[in-house]
């Protein structure tokens, strides 16, 4: 049995090509005159200048303030607290994220019964 490398009207109309003489036709596409290039993809920036630190407000306590000053991306403050009555440590971040250069600050509190540990800052790019 042998193998068919071409349909058989493919293989027909390259025989009638060969015996007529007529030319090979070919769409061929035109080379690019210049290379292109994909921009590359922007790099994320991150926040800079940033600080955090112990906050007290009269009506909701003890927790963290924080601010980035410049770069790009967002921020918020962390907390760490101790319970009154003992137990293992309750962290606590600001339920939203603050974009740099909004000019607003982030802040967390301890939950009640407890008392305040120590601060920090989540940054991410953006």
């Amino acid at each position: 049995m042998k193998k068919r490398l071409l349909p058989p009207a493919a293989g027909a109309a390259l025989a009638m090509g060969i015996v007529t003489g007529l030319p090979a036709v070919a769409n061929a596409v035109p080379a690019p005159t210049a290379v292109q290039e994909a921009p590359a993809p922007l790099a994320k920036e991150w926040p800079k200048d940033c600080s955090y630190g112990k906050f007290k407000d009269i009506f909701k306590g003890e927790g963290t303030e924080a601010y980035c000053k410049s770069g790009g991306g967002k921020f918020k403050a962390l907390v760490l607290c101790k319970p009154w009555s003992g137990g293992p440590i309750v962290n606590r971040e600001a339920p939203v994220w603050q974009t740099v250069g909004n000019g607003k600050h982030s802040y967390v509190y301890c939950p009640p019964n407890t008392v305040y540990s120590s601060s920090g800052i989540m940054t991410k790019a953006g």
